[in-house]
């Protein structure tokens, strides 16, 4: 295995990416072997970043009874947290760098993931995992080669454009192709946190990644079918207060502003159950 060479220092930098023509942030590495063994590096990450629906309502419906002929919706206190969720994505891309042509060992301001500002990700707080492995020049080669098909098109189509050689054989027929590589890494990884705020401040959020037209069902029978199919949550009464419900003698309150539940319950998009490593 060969020695590791540590990721110095992970960081965001709000920037205009020159390729998509958009503003957004983005990741970069710096890293560096003073020993001059290690030239050839592929790169991998984990991004999670917080996820608060922009149509959170305290309150729930339900429906009050079990009878089908006496069906009732009613608010009660959201019955498990809805409002902030967490979301991990790994990458699906090949990521490469060489200091073969460089005058140092030394990588510096390399871009491992960009983020349009337009991304929903972003408007909150991410995190992203970036991990560095040190590569063999054939491993190197073969990646970098597959990342190449994969942009000419799908490398397992019945039609290619090449065959991708590799150091892995079938034993059974030794003039099979076979795709794929084996190799053995050394890993070195770090963490960095962000909020939007901290480089976008007192600007709007990113447009959420749904539709969340308003909705007041104005029928109960209607309103029964879209609370048990799980298909919109409440959000505020129609008559424009907030979601503080009046003291009415338990009698239920009509009409309702709905949303589509995407819009009201992170769960939709992500787990309620914080990371270990999360720091707010």
């Amino acid at each position: 295995t060969p020695q590791p060479t540590q990721i110095d220092s992970v960081y965001s930098v709000r920037g205009f990416n020159n390729i998509s023509l958009k503003d957004g942030m983005f990741i970069y590495i710096d890293s560096y072997d003073p020993t001059g063994a290690n030239k050839y590096y592929r790169y991998t990450y984990e991004e999670t970043y917080k996820i608060i629906p922009p149509f959170w309502s305290a309150y729930e419906t339900f429906i009050t009874t079990s009878d089908p002929l006496s069906l009732l919706v009613d608010l009660r206190p959201r019955q498990r947290e809805e409002r902030v969720c967490f979301t991990t994505a790994v990458s699906n891309s090949i990521i490469q760098e060489s200091t073969t042509n460089f005058n140092q060992n030394r990588i510096s301001r390399f871009p491992v993931r960009f983020i349009s500002r337009e991304n929903y990700i972003l408007s909150h707080r991410y995190s992203i995992l970036v991990k560095q492995y040190v590569q063999s020049p054939e491993a190197y080669a073969y990646f970098r080669g597959l990342n190449d098909l994969s942009k000419s098109g799908s490398i397992f189509s019945q039609i290619q454009t090449g065959f991708l050689e590799g150091n892995i054989k079938s034993e059974q027929n030794l003039d099979e192709e076979v795709v794929g590589f084996f190799e053995v890494s050394s890993v070195s990884e770090k963490r960095v946190f962000f909020n939007y705020s901290d480089y976008f401040p007192e600007e709007k959020l990113p447009p959420f990644i749904a539709d969340c037209t308003f909705q007041i069902p104005n029928q109960e029978i209607s309103l029964i079918f879209l609370v048990e199919n799980e298909i919109l949550e409440f959000f505020q009464f129609a008559d424009g207060d907030d979601d503080e419900r009046p003291d009415n003698g338990g009698v239920p309150q009509y009409p309702y502003v709905m949303v589509p539940t995407i819009c009201g319950d992170c769960n939709v998009l992500g787990s309620n159950i914080k990371p270990d490593f999360w720091i707010d």
